[in-house]
């Protein structure tokens, strides 16, 4: 190796020198850009992370605001087809004191026809809710029941839909639900920059369905 060294010309044995010297050099600049990189993935991350766990925590206070309301309902509203007129004046009464994200609150009867409503409306062109998911499971007992999206029977609209079972004796008599648009579900998702561009909040349920992302809420 020494002779071959020595059998070079000036300009050999400089390239050499070179590469000694920058070689070692380059590769402790390409070492510190990885480690930059890392630490900028790392830090991302726990940004993102944590603009994520706010999301969380407005989406419980979101649902735990519509589940303390069914709840309070569900234990005083009737179920029976005369109570109508009732049930809709007292939904009326509490209207203007109702989260601002409700859109309807709506009663039940054990067969799924409409015995009271916020939106006395929904009625113009009756509807039965008997085939619905979130019906079904609050008359199986849950404490509170979650279907979404479905697509409105009286308007079209794509929804979320809460329930609560009305209990009177240990047995249930009916549902109470609360409905919530989808669209209103986008200013939740807000990331008011706290996010790198191009950043995007998605809302997905335990089946890997999308209700709601930051960017392009109208699909």
């Amino acid at each position: 190796m020494l002779r071959r060294i020595r059998g070079l010309g000036i300009r050999g044995r400089l390239v050499l020198l070179v590469l000694g010297l920058g070689l070692p050099f380059l590769g402790y600049v390409a070492y510190s850009a990885a480690e930059q990189v890392a630490r900028e993935r790392d830090l991302a991350k726990e940004r993102n992370l944590a603009h994520a766990r706010i999301v969380a925590a407005r989406l419980d206070d979101y649902v735990g605001d519509l589940n303390q309301l069914l709840a309070t309902l569900s234990f005083v509203v009737p179920t029976a087809q005369e109570a109508v007129a009732e049930n809709d004046a007292l939904l009326r009464h509490l209207g203007p004191n109702l989260p601002s994200h409700v859109r309807n609150v709506s009663i039940w009867d054990l067969a799924g026809n409409n015995v009271g409503a916020l939106d006395a409306s929904l009625r113009a062109h009756p509807f039965n809710v008997g085939d619905r998911q979130y019906f079904r499971a609050a008359l199986g007992g849950e404490a509170l029941a979650v279907e979404a999206p479905i697509v409105s029977r009286s308007d079209g609209e794509r929804l979320a839909v809460f329930a609560r079972p009305v209990t009177r004796d240990g047995a249930v008599v009916g549902v109470v639900a609360a409905s919530v648009a989808l669209k209103q579900l986008q200013a939740l998702l807000n990331p008011e920059g706290a996010l790198p561009g191009g950043s995007v909040i998605t809302l997905i349920d335990q089946r890997g369905v999308i209700l709601a992302r930051s960017i392009d809420p109208d699909r």
